[in-house]
């Protein structure tokens, strides 16, 4: 018997926040959204699969949080996001106007989307973010050794 995802109604309360906040669309990138996504974690202690609920919390509209390289937000509308945390992703979010809150990132602990093609197009993203991230610190690393020669 598998887990059947829970379908909400946007709040009214949502609809009232989305329309104060000032948070603009998020620059296309390496996202995904995880309302009702059931998703699996194979910890030692066995098997746990849940489902990924759309957030009925107006203080997490327009926010966003990391963990473990995972980054997610959350839309005026009560949409959940996650995507590979890199500087252009945080860049864009933050562009965006949404605001760092700490929440529960969702697959930032192991967790895996129980579908065969939301799973691969998950690890790909993790792939692109995770080559992103190495560039970033190269760069970095260059920019700091070239100060140094510079002196």
């Amino acid at each position: 018997m598998g887990l059947t995802p829970k379908v909400d109604s946007i709040d009214d309360d949502l609809d009232l926040v989305s329309e104060k906040k000032e948070v603009k669309d998020v620059v296309p990138g390496d996202w995904m959204q995880v309302d009702s996504m059931v998703v699996t974690n194979d910890i030692s202690l066995g098997k746990k699969d849940s489902i990924v609920e759309r957030s009925n919390d107006t203080n997490d509209s327009g926010k966003y949080e990391s963990n473990n390289g995972v980054l997610t937000y959350v839309t005026p509308k009560g949409e959940k996001f996650v995507g590979p945390r890199t500087d252009a992703q945080l860049q864009a979010l933050e562009d965006a106007g949404y605001e760092r809150q700490g929440m529960f990132v969702p697959l930032s602990h192991g967790e895996m989307p129980m579908d065969p093609e939301q799973r691969k197009l998950w690890k790909d993203m993790l792939a692109r973010g995770s080559g992103q991230v190495e560039k970033e610190n190269q760069e970095a690393r260059e920019k700091e050794y070239r100060k140094s020669a510079e002196k």
